[in-house]
């Protein structure tokens, strides 16, 4: 078979970053003009002062501006990172384009979010925009609003982006921004839900799952019909991969919106036969019809382009574009309708109180209930599930390849997932907010025994064979590097209010077992020696790493276990479970 010959003319559409600095300055200085023509901030019949037509009118622009930058900038990104495939160098030009496209939306992305952010302020205070902008003495607003803060963030992020485009190269450079993309979304969907509410906790990261996928999702189909539609030749390498990651996001959109719904609408019917009920459905069918579509594209579209019919990409991209933005604007009209007022107080638990890490009615412990208890993390839930996804679709490439995997990796590997995924979604995580021997041996388990599974999977290995990029990456990490990070994050758990701060924020309670999961991977990955490229140690510096881990969990054992203050003894104290003794169980948790 000859080779693919592919353009390497620029990508078309391509916005000079240039320009839209000009237009984000031209923004700012509009935004300055006109609040100063714009009627000042009037008094309304209730009172209170509004902020003028022009804040009105800013506010849907700048949100619609945000989301169509943000669809744009995580479309370029997938495109660069996945669906050109790695290492083809007759695509590198393609991917440069895209890569330096990204980032002129990303510099647009953070003109929106500036703009949102003044207009957001300008509409809290009841004043104009360009008086925000000129009023020293409302700066503070800027960043102790949570959604103005979580705005600044997609700001940084967005210029960061912009900066990193230009310079970085490479589908690995791609992969990363789009991480940190999707990262920034999530402290402004999580800002506004209610911090000591647990299903208000697991509506919002249901909303960062949902908003995340569907953006990959709706972003990468916007890349592939306005800026690659004329290369056929890319198309025939970004559509099979696109049709992957469409599934993907598909799965995690329709798994996110029925936990967001069934938490929001519960099962009564009188709740899904309102108005909020309805739109519910309709964009349930509308996702359905798009899972159709995309079943009977793969099976009948990608072959009719791959043998060079283009109208086959046409006819795809029209009809799921069409479905796409039904759906989009169905979940605009619900994110401006009210839930049922029996669906809202439903969605107050009895223990949403000052207890936002632990279900005050959960069962006393027991090994039975330590394997049924739930407690769903959408976060980690979904990270998981990419994880393992990820790992046997890679598997199952290398075996149709004419490779061989051993069973006994995947095995592993997979046995690493749910023991991850008990840590944190099921028994173990239930009580972990209830047990501070739970909390610890949470800890534990994801800082030594998850590695050490994951890494007897040899993950890297897999993703990456013999090429050299990782081997590079290698020389920087160091097994005592993980051990002084794995030491220092339990130091911080059991000698300071590190644990008793982190069962008061849902958050930060996730975080640490995931911190002590990431030192456990560098502590362990180059002591067993089993994966690639982790740099070989020799035996007696291996004995040694291990003997002051095992000395150093000995001393913290002494210190819990003669220690005369309850760790975290405010929380225990108030939590006041009937079964619960916090003195006895400190004397568990140091055995």
């Amino acid at each position: 078979m000859s080779a693919v010959r592919v353009p390497t003319g620029r990508v078309r559409g391509s916005v000079p970053a240039a320009g839209l600095v000009v237009l984000a300055l031209l923004a700012v200085g509009g935004l300055l003009v006109a609040g100063r023509l714009n009627a000042a901030a009037t008094p309304s019949d209730s009172g209170l002062r509004e902020a003028g037509p022009l804040v009105e009118a800013l506010l849907p622009v700048g949100r619609t501006w945000l989301d169509v930058a943000t669809f744009a900038t995580m479309g370029c990104l997938l495109a660069a990172g996945w669906l050109l495939p790695a290492g083809a160098g007759v695509l590198e030009a393609t991917r440069h384009q895209l890569l330096r496209l990204a980032g002129g939306w990303a510099l647009a992305w953070s003109a929106a979010a500036a703009v949102l952010a003044v207009a957001t302020t300008a509409q809290l205070v009841g004043t104009g925009a360009g008086d925000v902008l000129t009023s020293p003495a409302l700066y503070p607003l800027l960043w102790e609003v949570p959604q103005n803060l979580a705005l600044l963030v997609v700001v940084v992020v967005g210029l960061v982006v912009h900066r990193c485009s230009v310079r970085l190269r490479g589908a690995g450079a791609a992969r990363v921004l789009l991480v940190a993309v999707s990262l920034a979304l999530v402290p402004m969907l999580m800002s506004g839900h209610a911090k000591t509410s647990s299903n208000h906790y697991l509506a919002a990261q249901s909303l960062v799952v949902h908003v995340i996928a569907a953006s990959v999702w709706v972003g990468g189909l916007l890349v592939l019909v306005i800026h690659l539609r004329k290369d056929v030749a890319v198309l025939r390498h970004a559509l099979p991969r696109f049709s992957t990651v469409a599934l993907c996001c598909f799965v995690a959109v329709a798994v996110s919106g029925a936990a967001g719904a069934w938490l929001r609408l519960g099962l009564e019917w009188n709740a899904w036969t309102s108005s909020y009920g309805v739109l519910v459905l309709a964009k349930t069918a509308a996702l359905v019809l798009l899972g159709a579509l995309g079943a009977a594209h793969r099976s009948r579209s990608l072959p009719q382009l791959v043998a060079g019919r283009r109208l086959a990409f046409t006819r795809f991209a029209t009809v799921e574009a069409v479905v796409m933005g039904s759906a989009a604007a169905l979940a605009v009209v619900l994110a401006r309708t009210s839930p049922p007022i029996d669906a809202l107080s439903r969605a107050v638990p009895q223990h949403a109180t000052t207890f936002p890490t632990v279900d005050r009615t959960i069962d006393p412990v027991g090994p039975w209930n330590l394997l049924t208890e739930v407690r769903p993390d959408a976060l980690v839930l979904s990270m998981a599930a990419a994880a393992l996804a990820g790992y046997l679709l890679a598997v199952r490439h290398l075996v149709r390849s004419g490779g061989a995997w051993p069973a006994g990796r995947t095995a592993s590997f997979v046995t690493g997932i749910v023991v991850a995924a008990w840590c944190m979604c099921g028994g173990l995580g239930s009580y972990s907010g209830a047990l501070f021997s739970a909390d610890l041996v949470r800890l534990l388990t994801m800082g030594l025994v998850v590695p050490a599974l994951l890494t007897l999977g040899t993950p890297v290995q897999l993703a990456w064979g013999s090429r050299p990029g990782p081997a590079r990456v290698a020389r920087f990490l160091d097994p005592v590097n993980g051990l002084v990070l794995l030491v220092l994050l339990l130091a911080g758990v059991v000698l300071t209010p590190l644990l008793e701060v982190s069962l008061r924020t849902p958050v930060l309670h996730t975080a640490l077992p995931l911190a002590a999961l990431a030192a456990g991977m560098l502590f362990l990955g180059p002591l067993l020696a089993v994966d690639v490229p982790w740099r070989q140690r020799g035996a007696t510096t291996d004995a040694r790493l291990l003997t002051v881990l095992g000395v150093l969990l000995l001393v913290y054992a002494g210190h819990i276990y003669t220690s005369v203050p309850i760790v975290a003894d405010d929380w225990f104290g108030r939590l006041g479970l009937e079964w619960g003794d916090p003195a006895a169980d400190q004397r568990h948790a140091a055995w």
